[in-house]
Formats: structure tokens, C-alpha cells, sequence
């Protein structure tokens, strides 16, 4: 287990190695933790038994935009 301490993985192994992924993921609008965290999971599933990467090699960063800040066809999702 690891220690509150310890990395969360070596990345320069991972980098010497290519086995580094970092994936962005943006939503319009707030998603709950469980849901974060069921994609956090997926993503990582697809990459180990597509890829062949090991799940500490993978990073995966979720940004939450508000409606307002994202636009459709000339319009914002929020007036929609």
C-alpha cells in the first residue's frame, strides 16, 4: 500500500519506457465523484487491455466547463 508520502507512480520510468499516457477530458457542466471516478476507470481499462499500459501509467485529468463557457452552433449550452 502506499504511503501518504510515496508517488504516485515513477514517472521517469514510465517516460524512458513509453508507457506515459496523460488524457484530458472536458464536460459542459459538474459531474459527481462517482462519476469521475467510473470514467478515471474506464479510461484506465481501455488502456491496459487495448494498450497494453499498466494502470500506473496512466493519468487522467477531468475539466468541469460551465455552460456558459462553451458554445454550440452559435449559441451557449446554458441558453439552450
Amino acid at each position: 500500500m502506499r504511503g501518504s508520502n510515496e508517488p504516485l507512480c515513477h514517472s521517469s520510468y514510465f517516460f524512458r519506457n513509453g508507457l506515459f499516457g496523460i488524457f484530458s477530458v472536458k464536460v459542459a457542466g459538474e459531474l459527481t465523484k462517482e462519476q469521475k471516478q467510473k470514467i478515471v476507470e474506464g479510461i484506465t481499462k481501455v488502456l491496459q487491455e487495448v494498450a497494453n499500459k499498466p494502470p500506473e501509467a496512466t493519468y487522467v485529468v477531468i475539466e468541469e466547463i460551465s455552460r456558459d463557457n462553451w458554445g454550440k452552433a452559435g449559441k451557449l449550452l446554458s441558453d439552450k
